[in-house]
Parts: C-alpha cells; sequence; structure tokens
C-alpha cells in the first residue's frame, strides 16, 4: 500500500494510554455521526477485528501514515468500492482505536456494517475466542507495555528508543487473525 509519510513524531505513551483507554471502554463499537462523515468508537479489540474484517472483506491494502522519525504507524486510509458501486473512504486511527467513515452514509449502516459484523464474528469464530478475551489481553499487554514505558521514561527523560510499532502492544491472536480469510 501507499506509504504517507508526516513530519512530527508519535508520543508512544500517549499512544499507549489511548490505546488503553480505548481498551477499557464499555461499548465495544458505539457510532456517531458528524459534518465529518460517520465516527464509530471501538474497544481496542474491536477495532482490531473489524480493521481485520474490512481489509479482508475488501481485499484492500490500505495506504499508511507513518511517523517517519520512530517507523510507527498511526492512521491507515481504505478506499472502498463495493460491487454494488458504493464509495467509502475509510480512516482507521490505529492509537485511538476510530474510524472515520466517509461516503454513502446510508449504505454503509444500512449493509456495510452488518457485512463487516459478519466477517468479524467468523474471524472470531474461526480463532476460537470472543471480543471480550481479545479486550482482557490487549488490555494486559497495554498496561504492561505504560507501565514498562513510565519506567523507562522515567529512568531516562530521552524519547529516544526502539521505533514504535502497533504490532508490538497486541496479543498473538490479533495477529493471527490477518491469516484468516473470510467468507
Amino acid at each position: 500500500g501507499e506509504t504517507l509519510t508526516s513530519s512530527f513524531q508519535l508520543n508512544k505513551s500517549k499512544a499507549l494510554k489511548k490505546k488503553l483507554d480505548a481498551a477499557n471502554r464499555s461499548t465495544h463499537l458505539k457510532i456517531r455521526k458528524t459534518g465529518g462523515g460517520l465516527i464509530i468508537d471501538f474497544t481496542a479489540a474491536m477495532f482490531e477485528v473489524y480493521r481485520q474484517a474490512l481489509l479482508n472483506l475488501h481485499k484492500v491494502t490500505p495506504r499508511q501514515d507513518v511517523d517517519c522519525t520512530r517507523s510507527a504507524k498511526h492512521r491507515e486510509v481504505a478506499s472502498i468500492t463495493t460491487q454494488d458501486n458504493h464509495k467509502y473512504t475509510v480512516q482507521m486511527f490505529l492509537t485511538s482505536s476510530k474510524w472515520q467513515v466517509q461516503g454513502d452514509e446510508s449504505h454503509f449502516l444500512d449493509y456495510e456494517l452488518l457485512r463487516l459484523q459478519s466477517t468479524a464474528d467468523d474471524l472470531l469464530k474461526n480463532n476460537n475466542c470472543t471480543v471480550d478475551q481479545l479486550n482482557q489481553a490487549m488490555k494486559h499487554v497495554l498496561s504492561d507495555a505504560a507501565q514498562s514505558d513510565r519506567a523507562h521514561t522515567s529512568n531516562n527523560s530521552s524519547q529516544s528508543g526502539p521505533p514504535v510499532h502497533d504490532s508490538a502492544v497486541q496479543p498473538k491472536t490479533i495477529e493471527k487473525l490477518s491469516t484468516v480469510k473470510a467468507t
């Protein structure tokens, strides 16, 4: 996919906090209509499952927005055209576990969301897990990573360190989801 380079540095502590906040949301999926399209807030696990469902369902490789100083992805953008020629742009914000959907909102809500839910259900079933189980695992991993980052930051005031990769703080089950083919 196409890579977009940004001239900023991702703050690892803030990114971990946002992802942990998402893991602690009480609702797995919440949709809001705004002037800029639909905003979908996910729990951390549901975000990953729906992200993979979207990529599997539409066989797309999203463009990636990358922090060029640390090789960290913070946003992916997928341009979708359905078989019946409806078009959407889905911006997936990796640290906050949110999507912004622009395009035919009514069709997305009435049809596409149902297809994504069905694909997400298949991904979970094929991996023999639930969203709650994944979310709990992600909370644990994210909490450990945040504590480790706080310890590292207090011992070393510089922000240098290894590159931040979003997948580094995700449980192995999430990685397996990418290999599952949606039916």
